[in-house]
């Protein structure tokens, strides 16, 4: 199986990488760690991107997946998608902050966008700390308490 991570270092994309850590997956699992910048940021912000990438594939890595990362300067949405294509993932995962119709109208949805146009299924992980009552729970969600 292959599993595309959309990571940008927020509490959704560490939810989204929580729930690819702790869910019962094939053993032979490779997962592949993208993080979008935009095209006119400087040589730091690309080293910063690519180290919350780093911390993000050891993770995976410590959790017995084969993990690689990638940092690209483009469009998110077309960025998603087309990596998606050209790895022929199984499977795209993001965070998704759950806003309402009227919200997402306004200001749009990358999870919503990923989905319509995805060449395979998408996983969307949804961050809800106010759900989460145990230390347990708040840690899988990447909250600190």
């Amino acid at each position: 199986m292959k599993i595309l991570l959309a990571f940008n270092g927020s509490r959704l994309s560490e939810a989204a990488l929580r729930a690819v850590i702790t869910q019962r997956r094939p053993e032979s699992t490779e997962v592949k760690v993208l993080k979008v910048i935009p095209l006119d940021v400087t040589e730091e912000e690309v080293r910063n991107a690519q180290a919350s990438l780093d911390l993000a594939g050891q993770a995976l890595r410590t959790a017995g997946f084969k993990a690689e990362s990638t940092v690209q300067k483009d469009i998110i949405i077309e960025s998603i998608v087309g990596v998606a294509e050209e790895w022929d993932a199984d499977l795209i995962v993001l965070g998704w902050d759950g806003r309402t119709l009227l919200k997402r109208f306004l200001f749009g949805s990358v999870a919503a966008a990923v989905i319509h146009a995805a060449p395979c299924s998408v996983e969307l992980v949804r961050f809800r700390p106010e759900h989460c009552e145990s230390e347990e729970c708040r840690r899988a969600q990447g909250v600190a308490s």
